[in-house]
């Protein structure tokens, strides 16, 4: 199995471009259980913890712009203010280890029957904006 290690998100886009069966990895904690399970098997992973820009959060206009990797933890302790719910949802997500690693895009991404995040950031007032970016060969 490849493993790629982008530092961008330009580069991240090129690497899933060329090899659109990779899979991509940032707290890693379901995707390691089916790995490690056996579950999947995809040609190579594609790890997101170098692209800063997934990790970052900021306040714009009264809408809080959260990056897909913001761990749990960040969560509970610098959104408590802007996202109430969010930061009380985020304090019962397991382990304080799976708050260290685990985020709300993950838990999205992998449609987590828990749900965690989704409720709460439904109750925030302001709702969600997804934005969905489209390069060549990414589909």
């Amino acid at each position: 199995m490849e493993f790629l290690r982008p530092a961008s998100w330009e580069e991240a886009l090129a690497a899933k471009a060329g090899l659109p069966g990779a899979l991509p990895v940032q707290g890693g904690t379901d995707v390691m259980v089916e790995l490690n399970f056996d579950v999947r098997r995809p040609p190579a992973v594609l790890d997101l913890n170098r692209v800063a820009e997934l990790a970052e959060w900021e306040l714009d206009g009264g809408w809080v712009r959260l990056g897909a990797a913001v761990p749990y933890s960040r969560i509970v302790e610098e959104l408590s203010g802007p996202l109430p719910g969010l930061a009380l949802a985020a304090r019962t997500v397991g382990s304080p280890q799976i708050r260290n690693r685990g985020s709300v895009g993950g838990n999205l991404g992998a449609a987590s029957p828990a749900g965690d995040a989704h409720p709460a950031l439904l109750a925030a007032g302001r709702g969600c904006g997804w934005r969905r970016i489209r390069c060549a060969g990414c589909g």
